[in-house]
């Protein structure tokens, strides 16, 4: 490991920028499930959906990310991958929020999803970018590593971080969480999402990308 890839003045932002993201990411990944599926007879929420449920509610995520992370390549030639990565951060955080305040029916669901696509889509193709746009070509691979383990680090301290407080909250005399504790989680990966796109725009602005050199006639 270069240590310098990981804390180095150009790559601590991306660094810092995948492990918030990946915390927001794994969040939807434990929590949208268990929301969906949870009886709303006994828990007084939920949508009471099956797994084939979970999966037709979040297509639209699959729909919009496909196609977003396909329009990322202009995205990053117009405004450079940093601020592309804000911008997909913001929609990211906006699709939690909206979650956390509109939970009630599978169409909440299904706009958290696709908002969540759109982010999600731009901004994991503007982190690659991002993680090594600025380090020797040499040691491309060895950034694009670092920057994978920061993510799934994030993405293991948000598993943890939402199950203790699920669990924290619980319905007496069941196994189900409170409503409540689904909300602060959602509003936490916004606030990771949040400070992500902030995290990446103050980059762009400190760490302007060098102008193009035109190839020789």
């Amino acid at each position: 490991m270069h240590l310098r890839l990981l804390t180095g003045p150009k790559s601590l932002s991306a660094n810092l920028a995948s492990v918030l993201l990946g915390f927001a990411m794994f969040t939807a990944f434990t929590l949208v499930s268990n929301l969906i599926q949870t009886p709303s007879g006994v828990a007084g929420y939920g949508l009471t959906g099956s797994v084939l449920d979970v999966g037709l509610y979040m297509l639209p995520s699959t729909v919009t990310m496909l196609v977003f992370a396909v329009l990322a390549g202009r995205f990053e030639a117009r405004l450079g991958a940093a601020f592309t990565l804000s911008v997909g951060a913001t929609f990211a955080a906006l699709s939690y929020l909206w979650l956390a305040i509109n939970h009630d029916t599978p169409l909440d669901v299904m706009i958290f999803s696709g908002i969540q696509g759109i982010g999600f889509g731009i901004a994991y193709a503007a982190l690659g970018t991002l993680a090594v746009e600025h380090v020797p070509m040499n040691q491309s691979g060895i950034a694009s590593g670092i920057n994978s383990l920061v993510r799934t680090a994030g993405g293991s301290v948000a598993s943890a971080a939402t199950a203790a407080i699920l669990t924290g909250s619980l319905i007496a005399g069941t196994s189900i969480p409170k409503v409540d504790g689904y909300v602060i989680s959602f509003v936490l990966a916004s606030i990771a999402a949040t400070l992500t796109a902030v995290i990446a725009a103050v980059h762009g602005v400190r760490h302007r990308r060098p102008a193009p050199v035109p190839l020789p006639r």
